[in-house]
């Protein structure tokens, strides 16, 4: 992570634990006495660190400027949160300058509880310390209380929200909407802080320009010459008074601001890079070869067309689903997993409806699919659930449930009447597998575009189906 943090402990010193996102490992930090090294997916994510040992430690005392440094523009904070705890490095320096009420957000439980069990301080401990495990969007959409001080930590992820979406657990931490939700969180004279390490200069411009525009005014931007931080940036109050950022700076490249809709800071523009082609590429060649290998090659000769792009369609449907919820109830691997849990079973409702006749006709069932799809457009859900919780439900199952249902009536009613299920089936998996490569076209259009994706998909399918049913022949043919 910076060169102060370099462990060279073999790798036999390292102690495996268990998390729901991560696979995690610890070992003592060779160059600070006392404290523990978290790797994450075998990278480096973070230090316990006892800042006690500033005195007597040289690399210690650096480190510990780095962290206090914000909050010498500021009053003592009486109440703080920190979303992006992690094992309580924030905490600590938070608690030693007087912090009277701390709210502590960590999305990953057993970085919680690694940090509550080791940290040679033990922040967790402490009465004034309150800890939600949670997604940090999540928290922020109805804070118990007005802070005098967000902290913003290094987010990093190090893993996407899920196998089906190239959006990751951090990513809508770092939009602007985001950005916004903080600052109503903030006391009046209340501010921000974000600690932000990359390698990039464009990352660090993006999340500079996201504050700007959110807080509608000055940034303050601290340079971090000793490499703990590129920059510390701080928003609101703490801003009051900033020298203005040149406009020759490298912080003011023309860059897309990061958005609910376009949640990828860690990209520079609106494409596809060329690294992520070649793999999604290679990932078609395979479920082609898959598909041929499982239903021979004279499947090809006869292409389902239909449920091919049926397929594709409902791989986006659950993409656009799994991101509508995760910003509606946060990006955590519960609502992963009850969304995921949720399709399969709308689908098997659908299967069963469709089974006993209590099904719509397919021109019905694609006309209630569009209005779905065309009202999630023009009404996104985060506009609707505010912080009433049985309403997001209710946003969620018109948002998210009745457009699956809708699609499986449709799949239902074509698949059921395959004189060949085998090779159909075959073509609806190959079709998921394009699904899950268009799904990275959101990339350059956004997560909007999806749904007009899904939308002309399924328009296609339904028009090929009908008219091979005029026709009287398979729609494979």
């Amino acid at each position: 992570m910076f060169a102060l943090l370099k462990d060279p402990r073999p790798a036999d010193s390292r102690l495996l634990s268990g998390s729901p996102y991560y696979r995690i490992t610890t070992l003592p930090a060779a160059r600070f006495v006392g404290s523990t090294q978290l790797n994450i997916n075998g990278a480096l994510h973070q230090v316990m660190l006892d800042f006690r040992a500033a005195a007597t430690s040289a690399p210690m005392d650096t480190v510990r400027k780095a962290y206090e440094r914000p909050y010498r523009l500021l009053a003592v904070p009486d109440t703080a949160l920190i979303v992006g705890a992690g094992t309580g490095n924030d905490i600590a320096i938070l608690l030693a300058l007087g912090a009277k009420h701390i709210d502590a957000v960590e999305i990953d439980p057993e970085i919680a509880r690694l940090g509550r069990r080791s940290h040679p301080q033990r922040p967790y401990d402490d009465p004034r310390v309150h800890l939600t495990i949670t997604d940090a969007r999540a928290y922020l959409r109805s804070p118990p209380h007005h802070y005098n001080v967000i902290v913003f930590g290094t987010l990093d992820s190090h893993t996407l929200l899920a196998g089906i979406s190239a959006v990751r657990l951090d990513s809508y931490v770092y939009t602007l909407e985001s950005f916004r939700a903080a600052r109503a969180a903030l006391s009046p004279g209340g501010t921000l802080v974000l600690y932000h390490l990359s390698a990039f200069w464009f990352i660090s411009a993006r999340l500079f320009q996201n504050l700007e525009s959110a807080f509608n005014g000055p940034v303050r931007v601290l340079n971090e010459p000793d490499g703990l931080f590129n920059y510390t940036f701080l928003a609101g109050a703490g801003a009051a008074g900033a020298e203005k950022v040149p406009d020759d700076s490298p912080l003011r490249m023309t860059l897309k601001l990061s958005t609910d809709d376009w949640p990828f800071p860690y990209l520079r523009g609106r494409r596809i890079p060329a690294h992520y082609t070649v793999i999604l590429a290679a990932v078609l060649l395979l479920g082609v070869g898959f598909v041929t290998a499982g239903a021979g090659r004279r499947v090809f000769s006869e292409p389902n067309w239909p449920l091919l792009l049926m397929g594709s369609g409902f791989l986006l449907l659950e993409t656009k689903g799994l991101t509508t919820l995760s910003l509606m109830f946060g990006s955590t691997w519960t609502v992963n997993a009850a969304v995921i849990a949720s399709i399969l079973a709308v689908a098997l409702v659908a299967a069963l409806a469709t089974d006993r006749g209590f099904v719509p006709s397919v021109p019905v069932a694609y006309a209630g699919l569009a209005i779905l799809l065309v009202v999630s457009v023009l009404v996104p859900p985060a506009t609707l659930v505010a912080s009433t919780p049985w309403l997001r439900w209710v946003v969620a199952g018109l948002y998210v449930g009745l457009p699956v249902l809708f699609a499986s009536f449709i799949f239902s009613a074509a698949y059921g009447t395959e004189r060949n299920p085998t090779a159909a089936l075959a073509f609806n998996i190959l079709g998921a597998v394009g699904g899950g490569v268009l799904e990275y076209t959101s990339m350059p259009f956004g997560l909007g575009a999806l749904n007009w994706l899904v939308l002309a998909l399924y328009g296609v399918a339904v028009v090929l189906l009908l008219r091979a049913r005029r026709a009287g022949v398979p729609a494979a043919a």
